[in-house]
């Protein structure tokens, strides 16, 4: 059994991809919508030129500007002000995480990285260490 012949064919006008109603016998002038999915947005949404992002906040005198990013702040991307001692407190704690790193790797070596690589990639530890960031940012922002 074959399948029967398609509604429409295409055909080649003037060095132009034409569609023919075989219906009708005449050109599909206008495109036709595709079915929706649940969920999907709808056509018009597609048509729409992305929301511009806010400029970076510029620093005033006395204070450092740090912007976030998602992965490593629930609440990112942000700009943060960090006015006094803030600035040096973010510059202490990531000294702090540099010499527990190379202390990992100086006692356990190699097999240190595999460690960490472990934790990194562990479902709740990334997300535990993101939302610890996120509350650390928070406190500084109100300092």
């Amino acid at each position: 059994m074959d399948m029967p012949p398609s509604r429409y064919k295409v055909v080649e006008e003037g060095r132009r991809l034409v569609v023919i109603d075989r219906m009708t016998g005449e050109r599909v002038h206008r495109q036709m919508p595709g079915p929706s999915r649940p969920g999907s947005s709808p056509p018009q949404a597609a048509n729409r030129a992305p929301l511009p992002e806010p400029a970076p906040r510029a620093a005033q005198p006395g204070e450092t500007v740090l912007t976030t990013q998602r992965w490593f702040d629930d609440k990112g991307p942000r700009t943060i002000a960090l006015r006094g001692d803030a600035s040096m407190t973010i510059v202490v704690a990531a000294l702090v995480v540099l010499v527990v790193l190379g202390i990992v790797f100086a006692w356990a070596g190699f097999f240190g990285l595999f460690v960490i690589a472990f934790l990194a990639f562990n479902k709740g530890t990334l997300p535990a260490l993101r939302k610890g960031v996120t509350v650390w940012l928070d406190s500084l922002e109100k300092v």
